[in-house]
């Protein structure tokens, strides 16, 4: 199990390295755009697109740490333990010669787990893993519907990313862009949790007394999961990442027309008055900085304060 699953995690590494690439390309693309930022899917102050981009940057980065630090663990084999660990039947110089055998085949720093009861007993190791790729999932997750979110549209949605269009349209309309590799990935993730929790269950039913039975089951979705995350990812690279573009125009618009611009005045003129101001503003149709006047406030510098650009 340990040999197959070190196997398998050594080709993901190099597709999250891809994908920290092509973020940072992002990142830097995006470096001088300012938009609307939200908090429970209304609108917030304003945040740099880059800074999105820097945050799926940072879950990845740390993900590669854990799996990095998982890989650790899986080193320790309890070759030579037999059936319950207490090395029956076995010669002595066995564990430390297979061990030893197994690192110069394989290239990977195997070494004999000092209580190989634990490594027959329990898979505690591969649940960690498990449980660090559903974390991974959890990342991409969120990283692929958010660019699903900020890609709706294009007329009667968020439509701050311009996607790249895989397809002459959908089913049934002609020239719309669908957000398919979001969606591709999104399901990628969701059966990566699904696959964690066969293994969490494996090892809570299978890891009975002094064996494992559920070695199988725990396995195998261990493998699939990695195996498509690998293509999951390189697919949403490939198809959507690289050609993703800013809409500046949208992204603009919104940030003239944005309320909560007006937090930056409340240290000035208080909460509740900056909360009026927003409120008249949205039933009105009116931008804050109208309302302002029309209320006759006297603020000095309020041109600099209501800059989106000097509040991030």
């Amino acid at each position: 199990m340990h040999i197959s699953a070190l196997h398998m995690i050594q080709k993901l590494f190099p597709i999250l390295e891809k994908l920290i690439e092509y973020l940072d390309n992002k990142i830097k693309e995006f470096k001088d755009i300012i938009k609307v930022g939200r908090t429970h899917l209304q609108d917030a102050v304003p945040i740099p697109l880059s800074l999105e981009f820097e945050v799926y940057k940072k879950q990845i980065r740390t993900t590669i740490e854990r799996l990095q630090n998982t890989c650790n663990e899986l080193y320790y084999v309890p070759i030579g333990g037999t059936i319950l660990g207490t090395g029956l039947n076995a010669h002595k110089d066995f564990a430390a010669l297979t061990v030893s055998h197994l690192s110069k085949i394989t290239n990977l720093p195997f070494k004999v787990n000092p209580v190989k009861a634990e490594g027959i007993a329990s898979h505690n190791t591969i649940v960690n893993l498990s449980g660090n790729l559903r974390s991974l999932a959890l990342s991409l997750l969120k990283m692929a519907n958010d660019i699903r979110w900020m890609g709706s549209g294009p007329r009667a949605g968020l439509s701050e990313l311009k996607l790249p269009q895989n397809e002459p349209g959908s089913s049934i309309m002609p020239g719309k862009i669908n957000p398919t590799q979001s969606e591709a990935l999104i399901q990628v993730c969701l059966q990566v949790i699904g696959n964690d929790s066969v293994v969490s269950f494996g090892e809570a039913y299978g890891s009975i007394l002094d064996l494992n039975v559920c070695k199988p089951i725990m396995i195998i979705n261990l493998l699939e999961s990695i195996k498509i995350l690998i293509g999951g990812i390189n697919s949403f690279i490939d198809n959507c990442l690289t050609g993703l573009k800013a809409n500046i125009e949208k992204i603009n618009e919104n940030l003239e027309r944005m309320l909560m611009i007006v937090t930056n005045l409340t240290p000035i003129i208080g909460y509740d008055k900056c909360s009026e101001i927003a409120q008249r503003a949205y039933k009105e149709g009116k931008s804050c900085k109208i309302v302002i006047k029309e209320m006759g406030l006297k603020i000095d510098n309020l041109d600099e304060l209501l800059d989106p650009k000097k509040m991030v």
